[in-house]
């Protein structure tokens, strides 16, 4: 008796962990293959280019404890953005961002404010601002992200703001 309700403890928390993302948390990644990104630093008169260079999807084959779907905007040897459907027993669904400490929920997304950002004669109006959760080794300390686009604008701990240009 006490194996099967072991097995089955360990069947329901297996069966409970959503190990894909769903065609909603896809949308949160906006970015294709050979997408060139030009951020601009106003300031500091500098520009950054970001080219994803892959669109990468990881997809677990058979039940995972640990690791679940996961899709990666891949700029060379690291990334600029990912998707995950979760880690573990924690299944819900999240996004990060190179250089800036956290894990965003996507859930969260529809729930935070969304603010309007004009840049280059565009209005973006699904803009919500990620912040690094703790301190440490985080280059970034603030992303505006939009939902539709990805990251329009960037504050370095620094103070630097860096903003996308249209091409």
């Amino acid at each position: 008796m006490k194996k099967t309700i072991s097995l089955f403890i360990i069947l329901l928390t297996l069966s409970s962990c959503k190990e894909y993302l769903s065609e909603k948390d896809l949308k949160y990644m906006p970015y294709k293959n050979g997408e060139r990104l030009i951020f601009e630093n106003e300031n500091l008169n500098l520009i950054d280019t970001i080219i994803i260079s892959n669109l990468e999807k990881f997809i677990p084959d058979g039940p995972q404890l640990h690791f679940n779907e996961t899709i990666i905007a891949k700029t060379g040897e690291s990334y600029l953005v990912r998707i995950n459907a979760g880690y573990g027993k924690n299944s819900d669904s999240y996004l990060e961002i190179e250089g800036l400490i956290g894990k965003f929920y996507l859930e969260d997304f529809e729930k935070l404010k969304k603010h309007k950002l004009e840049y280059e004669g565009k209005t973006i109006y699904d803009v919500i601002i990620l912040k690094t959760e703790k301190e440490g080794n985080s280059r970034i300390k603030k992303v505006y992200w939009s939902i539709s686009e990805g990251i329009i604008k960037y504050e370095t701990k620094k103070g630097n703001i860096w903003k996308i240009k249209n091409e």
